[in-house]
């Protein structure tokens, strides 16, 4: 028989079972290749490149990341907050109010925006192509002011066959040049076994949305009813939950100190040795 020590899942979900409840499997994200740390809402600054090309970029940004339920973008072009590079990183210009813990800044520079003509293939009868390259440059800053990605580039092409169509070559480069990063930063999602503390029956509907996959606005709402009762241990517990879910066990476990020591003890104990596992995993995985 396999010991419940080598399986750390099935050991959360006896904690959870013998303290009288059951042990909800849950959607949760795991990070991408690029770690936002459970930040979901981009907020979009101003980057280098020619107007139109920026709009398109933005545009293109913006149709990718409503059609993916784990991001929001906001446009902050015209918010005067700026990146000044430096050699030692980013420093973050202009700051009225700080982020949350659920933001980062993000700024795309266009560093190419063109179209080349290639001969076609099978004699000089056969019309040139036209090949679009669109190239950018991504910068993620966290709210710690942290470089998530620090001028990552990207590369993409399109072809098409008539010259006509030379805007619309670019417009492909540039989606497939988006879908990139889009799948740098897309977490995956695994099932992991938790249970919510409900003794509060206005956290109903953010447990509900939780327990639908729909973490996000989960999120929203049990941070409010955090910052409204700081010191309620149901708001600490329930937000800690929802952030380990969405991929940030730092926070979480930040949150597990605020705790009352008689809260749920090995509860809140073994969840504590879960987070640091997967805070570590990402520290490692970090550093590499």
């Amino acid at each position: 028989m396999m010991s419940n020590r080598l399986n750390p899942t099935l050991n959360i979900a006896c904690f959870m079972l013998a303290l009288g409840g059951c042990a909800t499997s849950m959607q949760a994200w795991q990070p991408g290749a690029v770690k936002t740390r459970g930040a979901f809402e981009m907020l979009q600054l101003d980057g280098e490149g020619q107007g139109k090309e920026r709009e398109v970029i933005f545009q293109t940004l913006k149709k990718q990341i409503g059609e993916n339920p784990y991001f929001s973008l906001v446009d902050f072009t015209k918010s005067g907050v700026f990146m000044d590079f430096h050699e030692e990183g980013v420093w973050v210009r202009n700051e009225q109010l700080p982020l949350t813990r659920d933001q980062i800044y993000l700024q795309v520079d266009v560093v190419d925006w063109r179209v080349r003509t290639v001969p076609a293939k099978g004699g000089s009868a056969r019309l040139p192509q036209y090949v679009g390259i669109v190239g950018i440059t991504v910068t993620l800053v966290d709210n710690d002011g942290r470089i998530l990605l620090d001028e990552r580039p990207y590369t993409a092409e399109a072809q098409v066959e008539k010259e006509e169509e030379l805007d619309r070559v670019r417009a492909l480069a540039a989606q497939r040049v988006v879908a990139q990063f889009i799948e740098d930063i897309q977490p995956r999602v695994v099932e992991r076994p938790i249970r919510f503390d409900e003794s509060l029956s206005e956290h109903d509907e953010a447990i509900e949305y939780a327990e639908t996959g729909r973490l996000k606005i989960a999120g929203v709402l049990l941070r409010a009813q955090w910052q409204q009762h700081p010191e309620n241990p149901t708001c600490i517990f329930n937000l800690a939950v929802i952030r380990d879910l969405l991929g940030d066990p730092e926070e979480a476990l930040f949150l597990l100190d605020g705790l009352p020591a008689d809260y749920r003890t090995n509860e809140v104990a073994e969840f504590r040795n879960q987070l640091r596992s997967r805070a570590s995993e990402k520290s490692s995985a970090d550093s590499k």
